[in-house]
């Protein structure tokens, strides 16, 4: 069994996503809130480290 090689083309290209890091210049947002009777954490504004740092 062998594999075929992909039809790679841009023609094939239906959309291009860009994804933003939000940075916060006052530094990120850390808080918790009770909003309805529900937890609110707010854990924002890291900017590109923000995955490792949440």
């Amino acid at each position: 069994m062998s594999l075929l090689p992909p039809r790679a083309s841009t023609d094939r290209i239906t959309g291009i996503t860009v994804c933003t890091r939000p940075f916060r210049a006052q530094g990120p947002r850390l808080e918790v809130e009770q909003v309805l009777g529900k937890t609110v954490v707010h854990n924002y504004g890291h900017g590109g480290s923000g995955w490792s740092l949440s």
